[in-house]
């Protein structure tokens, strides 16, 4: 908007709850209807296109083209990818792999990240965990297990379901945390 621009808008009001309880229940329970349906959207693309992935943990469908000889990328490991990624139309919007595929440009370095635990979209960290270091594959990922409905402007649109094709260079431990000091003694 601009300056001194003015805004009209109507609510209507669906339904008024009494507890955070009933409130909480309510949006669980919309949150459940969105992936279901994204969901949907997953399978029936797959159905369309033949490929045969797997689902895991209801969150997420992996294939697995090949299955790599090192450890696995369990939960907790170390994990280093080459990855593109696309929506579901097969328009890429980022890699690491080749810069022409970047909408917003940064080094082709290996992307680190703990597998199950943290540093990539939730989707990535659950998929990772059916790969093994040397492994090749691509990843499905529903909007709700990525960037949601913010979806990540420019780049991803709200609601975006994501494909990552992935090559898995790393899974090593996490690095041991140095200890920190001990607990303040009274002086």
């Amino acid at each position: 908007m601009r300056k001194g621009g003015k805004l009209r808008m109507s609510i209507r009001i669906l339904d008024a709850l009494q507890t955070r309880e009933l409130a909480m229940a309510d949006f669980e329970k919309e949150i459940t209807k969105v992936k279901e349906a994204e969901m949907a959207l997953l399978e029936r693309h797959l159905a369309v296109k033949k490929i045969n992935a797997e689902k895991v943990n209801n969150s997420v469908f992996v294939e697995v083209q090949t299955q790599g000889d090192g450890p696995m990328a369990d939960s907790g490991k170390l994990v280093g990818i080459m990855y593109t990624g696309y929506n579901l139309e097969g328009k890429a919007f980022d890699s690491n792999t080749d810069t022409t595929k970047q909408l917003q440009k940064h080094p082709l370095d290996t992307f680190f990240f703990a597998s199950k635990q943290g540093g990539a979209v939730p989707g990535m960290l659950e998929g990772i965990t059916r790969f093994r270091k040397g492994g090749k594959g691509r990843m499905y990922i529903p909007s709700l297990m990525a960037y949601g409905p913010q979806g990540n402007p420019p780049v991803i649109k709200p609601r975006e379901n994501l494909v990552f094709d992935i090559h898995v260079e790393e899974v090593k431990d996490m690095p041991k945390q140095p200890a920190g000091p001990g607990p303040m003694m009274p002086q």
